[in-house]
């Protein structure tokens, strides 16, 4: 990181270098917010480059001194979100005010990753610019949009752990009572059968919350990227070898038809993430005798890898929702499995973290294939 970026001016170097209430007030108005290692620093240097200059520190409390009192509450949230690594709230206005001026300005606030540190950015653009300025306008829209998807991405985060987490620890503490009250009285193939129970919705508890875990970190702009060479086939046989359980116990076949030779480069983890859910969905929606193939084909520079089962396929209405990316859309499956719907959502996302495309092709009653995209690697020979 560029050393004056770590760089930090104290109120008395304030003093000493002429920088007054009035030269704040237009740092906010005409920059941004950098908040980083516990400090605030304003700058009037645009935030697009990543080594911009964090020109004056500022405390939380002479920030607030700047804000109006109707707006208080979102900047404490603001600041807040800041402190813990949370989502940041983003896309609200705000008004703020000196003794002789007052402007209405948008906020919008996200994280940078420099030197593996995440840092803090809050934008403001002034609104009375905003008319005269078609890009700034296209800027405000974009910006509300995100928002809009935010702040629905954390209500239903918040429904994930309040609903889609409380199915599997209700089943899991309900068969561990069970067979901890009435050990003495069930026969051994109860015994393992209450466990199988258990060890099943503790898998699909540890799968729901990787999902989180990796969503979170993409929503806070805190996931790495490490890619690499890898072999499609090896990395698509450890994630079957995965769910030949949960295949088996739907009697539905896992084929692994990828040429050894295939490779591409990207993060393995995000690959693993991916095939994961796709493979997932497909054993929940295809029934007992079903089959579900994993297949990879070099075309040119990119990697066009397939997901395809035998299953109920996807209806109309639902297909508009998913293509319009309706955030969280699930169904039952065809053993009335649920879902919190993030999946599908989660993957493409990674797959574009790693330069692809997600897409699919689906009959009703006859079957889905998902396909996504990585730049090709070094091919084996």
């Amino acid at each position: 990181m560029n050393a004056a970026f770590e760089r930090k001016i104290n109120t008395d170097d304030r003093k000493q270098n002429g920088i007054n209430s009035m030269e704040a007030f237009n740092a906010i108005t005409t920059g941004a917010l950098v908040y980083m290692d516990n400090h605030f620093f304003l700058t009037e240097a645009s935030l697009e480059k990543k080594d911009a200059l964090p020109e004056l520190q500022i405390s939380e409390q002479e920030l607030l001194a700047y804000i109006h009192p109707d707006y208080i509450n979102h900047v404490e949230a603001l600041f807040s979100a800041l402190k813990t690594g949370e989502v940041l709230p983003s896309g609200f206005k705000l008004k703020i005010k000196t003794d002789k001026e007052e402007k209405l300005l948008l906020v919008a606030a996200y994280y940078v990753n420099i030197n593996a540190k995440s840092i803090g950015i809050i934008n403001f653009i002034d609104i009375e610019k905003l008319a005269d300025n078609n890009k700034a306008a296209l800027a405000l829209i974009d910006y509300e949009k995100k928002f809009k998807e935010l702040d629905a991405a954390k209500g239903k985060f918040f429904s994930i752990l309040s609903h889609d987490l409380k199915s599997p620890f209700n089943s899991i503490l309900g068969f561990s009572n069970i067979l901890i009250e009435e050990a003495d009285q069930l026969s051994s193939d109860e015994i393992k059968k209450y466990t199988q129970y258990i060890a099943s919705a503790s898998e699909n508890l540890f799968f729901l919350v990787e999902n989180l875990q990796l969503w979170s970190a993409l929503k806070r702009g805190k996931l790495e990227i490490a890619s690499e060479n890898i072999s499609i086939n090896t990395e698509a046989g450890y994630v079957l070898k995965k769910f030949r359980k949960n295949a088996s116990d739907k009697n539905i076949s896992l084929l692994n038809k990828i040429d050894k030779k295939i490779c591409a480069k990207a993060d393995v983890s995000m690959l693993h993430a991916v095939l994961k859910n796709l493979i997932y969905n497909a054993i929940k929606y295809t029934s007992s005798g079903g089959v579900i193939t994993v297949d990879a084909e070099l075309n040119n520079d990119v990697i066009n890898i397939s997901v395809a089962d035998t299953g109920v396929g996807i209806k109309a209405q639902d297909i508009d929702k998913i293509k319009k990316n309706d955030l969280f859309f699930s169904t039952k499956g065809t053993d009335n499995e649920t879902g919190a719907g993030l999946g599908l959502i989660l993957s493409e996302e990674l797959v574009k973290e790693n330069n692809g495309q997600l897409w699919f092709e689906t009959q009703v009653n006859k079957g889905s294939v998902f396909y996504f995209s990585l730049p090709a690697g070094k091919q084996f020979v």
